[in-house]
This record gives structure tokens, sequence and C-alpha cells, in this order.
């Protein structure tokens, strides 16, 4: 027969003093078990590597296309300074292909022996970089494999191939399978659907009031980069191809179809720096958007027409923010009030005065 577990006396008295007091309070609630056990909470996964903390993969809700792109783009960060020939790795992610070392061309007949001993070392390095370049693909399968949530270990070790994509430590087939597991849920969607929830949501990026013009155009570009993968992108307006046809003296019927294509490479980029202006804060970067209107009523194209200068405009923006709150403060009328409450006895209690800023 099982033993039943033996209580100290200590802690029955404990226990039974605790409930006297409830008892005496008054109170109705049930009293609690004292020996009853608490549920551990579990810890958010956040990845194995310390250097990549908070950057993981995961499959638990919308934004694991967005997770996906992010944490790939900081693997490819971190291995590129963390391992020998890092760029070599970064390379292979960004392309999901390992590259090619090229070997130097074959030396003439009548090559000296200096061309030849030069030649034999150029063919060395080759070699003892295609050498570290292979440990270093292995070394990236756990780098991955860390930061991999364990729902969706589940999900890749279901696959066919895993095994051996396992065994041989095979890098870029894991990160072409956890692509696949994160666009994936799209497929289950209607594609006009799907089309359309990612136009919107790369619509309604804007920068946080804390972001910082990095953040922001990490999420910038992850949105651009999902709706690109589910085979979306930006409408081309005629209006603004017509008006860069037209700068560059240039209109349709005249114009080839490359330089059509290239009027309408630049209305995208045009379109992409404004939606990258208009979305920052505007807390922080409203006087400059105020600006850059002045100057377009003026006559002046102030504008960025590029996403990589729209960027550059807002990083190195010089914006002191005692300037926005001696704005904000003129703005207002302030003034106090003073209330009175009145308690249960009856008696009277007068309260702190308070400020109020009332906008103009």
């Amino acid at each position: 027969m099982n033993k039943s577990p033996v209580i100290d006396e200590t802690e029955k008295e404990v226990f039974k003093a605790s409930t006297n007091r409830r008892t005496e309070r008054g109170t109705e609630r049930p009293a609690r078990n004292y020996f009853s056990h608490q549920k551990n909470k579990q810890n958010k996964f956040e990845g194995r590597v310390e250097a990549l903390k908070g950057h993981i993969y995961d499959c638990t809700d919308n934004r694991q296309a967005d997770l996906y792109i992010s944490t790939t783009r900081e693997i490819a960060g971190y291995v590129a300074t963390a391992l020998k020939n890092g760029n070599d790795v970064k390379l292979a992610i960004e392309n999901l292909k390992v590259p090619v070392m090229v070997l130097p061309n074959d030396l003439p007949a009548n090559a000296t022996a200096a061309q030849k001993r030069h030649w034999d070392k150029k063919v060395d390095e080759i070699s003892k970089k295609e050498m570290i370049l292979e440990e270093n693909m292995k070394t990236l399968f756990s780098i991955i494999w860390g930061q991999v949530s364990d729902v969706l270990k589940h999900r890749i070790q279901a696959h066919e191939d895993f095994k051996k994509m396992n065994s041989e430590a095979d890098s870029l087939a894991l990160l072409a399978a956890l692509r696949n597991e994160a666009f994936n849920f799209q497929s289950q969607k209607d594609q006009a659907q799907a089309l359309h929830e990612a136009i919107r949501r790369f619509y309604l990026i804007n920068q946080g009031r804390f972001d910082s013009c990095q953040a922001y155009m990490d999420r910038y570009d992850n949105g651009m980069r999902v709706m690109q993968h589910i085979g979306g992108k930006l409408p081309i307006y005629p209006s603004l191809v017509d008006a860069d046809l037209e700068q560059n003296g240039l209109d349709r019927e005249t114009a080839t179809e490359a330089e059509i294509a290239a009027s309408e490479k630049r209305a995208t980029e045009r379109q992409m720096a404004m939606g990258f202006i208009l979305g920052s804060d505007r807390l922080r970067f409203g006087k400059l958007i105020e600006d850059l209107e002045n100057q377009h009523t003026q006559g002046m194209k102030s504008f960025p027409q590029t996403l990589s200068d729209a960027f550059i405009l807002l990083n190195n923006w010089k914006n002191n923010p005692r300037n926005n709150q001696r704005n904000n403060m003129s703005e207002g009328v302030a003034f106090t009030t003073k209330s009175e409450t009145t308690n249960k006895r009856g008696n009277r209690k007068k309260q702190r005065p308070y400020y109020m800023l009332q906008m103009q």
C-alpha cells in the first residue's frame, strides 16, 4: 500500500492559523490550499546562441515569414564575423547556394619558376578556403538548428529527407525547409487574399516611437521581401512613369522597352522612398516632412527618389527633442483645478490640485 505523505506539525499549524485569520475577517473566498503545487512558468524561447538571442524561427503565428527573413539576415551577419572566412558562408546563406571557388588560369609552357611557385600558392589557398567553407557550412547547421523553436523542429523532423539532411549537416537544405514552412501558410489561403494581406501589411508598416531607423528599415525591407516571395509587387502608376520619361526627355511613343522598364523601376523606387518617409515617427521627423512639403511648394524637388536616400536622410537628420517639447507646451493653456470629495462618514476631504493641458 502507498503511504500517505507525512506533513510536518509546524506546517499544519501555519496552515491552520492562516485559515483562521481568513475566517475571522469574514471573507467569502475559499481558503487557498497551502500545499498546492504551482505551475512552473515556461520561459519564452529566444534561441540557443547568445549572440542571436531573440532571433528565432517559429511557426506559431502569421509573422513566421517576417521571422524567417529577419532571423536569416541576423545569422548571415553573425557568421560573417564569428567564423573564419565567414563572408563565404554569408554569401551561401543569401543565395542558398555554396559559392564556387575560381581556380587561376593555367600557366603558359614558358612560365618562370617564380610564376609557377606563385600559381601553386594560389591553388593551395583556394583548396584551404574550400575545406574551411565545408566545415563552416556544417557549423552553420548547428547554429540554425539552435534558433528553431520546438514546434517547428517537430515539423522539420517529419520531412522525408530530414535524416539525410541531419546526417550530412546540410545547412542550405535546412534553410530551404524552414523557408518553405515559413511561407507555407500563404499557400493555404486564396491567392488573391494572400496577396492583398501582404500588400496591406506592407503599407501599414510605420516607425514606432522608440524604433531606430535601422530597425524601421529592416521591417520595411522584410515586408517587401514577403510580398515579393508570394508573387506580389507594388503597383506601377503610369503617371509616375510618364513623369520620369518626361524628365529624361522621352515619352511612351519614342522610348524603347528598356527605357520604359528603367522608368518603371525608378517609379517603384520613388514610391518606396515616399512610403518610408511618410511612415517615419512624426514626433521625431514631423518637422522634416513639413520642410520637404514646403520646399516642394516652392518648386524645389527635395523628396528622396530612392529608398537608400530616404534611409540616409532619416538616419542623419538632426532633431533636438527639447524643441519638440517647447513647441508642444506652447500650443496649449495650463490651468489648475481643486475639488472636494465626501468620505463615508460625511466629512469633506480636499484633493490635491491637478493640472490639465487643453490643446487649442
